[in-house]
């Protein structure tokens, strides 16, 4: 199966409405995370996660999926809050411009978010994602 996959019109849809809606809200939430903003943060996290499953959005699902799992991290003290703020900033601002791309293309290619996949693995000191044929996308 290719990475790249046509999307149905529902998702086109809601990719360009409440999806982008929810974005924004996780993304205006990173510039005040700690730890004791962290549980809002994760549920705002989580609501747009479940969108993403539902949709199929693979590439956005595990972008994520690794950013729940940075916040994990940072919580145990594993990783700090101004580097988890700093990586987060960057990475998830993509995702606006990737959910514009979605409903004008009306295809999803999840191999555009291994950069900021990679960057969450890295500051994780996990594995990273170097290209799509690496990356379980779970079809």
């Amino acid at each position: 199966m290719s990475a790249i996959e046509k999307l149905h019109s529902e998702v086109v849809d809601l990719s360009g409405g409440e999806l982008k809606r929810a974005a924004e809200r996780v993304i205006e939430a990173v510039a005040q995370l700690d730890a004791s903003s962290a549980e809002d943060f994760v549920a705002l996290t989580r609501d747009l996660w479940g969108g993403v499953a539902i949709c199929e959005l693979n590439g956005l699902r595990l972008l994520l999926e690794e950013t729940l799992a940075a916040v994990e991290d940072a919580q145990a003290g594993a990783v700090s809050w101004d580097d988890l703020r700093r990586v987060l900033g960057e990475a998830l601002v993509v995702i606006p411009r990737l959910l514009d791309y979605l409903v004008r293309s009306r295809r999803d290619n999840p191999c555009l978010l291994i950069p900021e996949i990679t960057a969450l693995r890295t500051l994780r000191r996990t594995t990273s994602s170097a290209s799509c044929t690496c990356i379980n996308w779970g079809w």
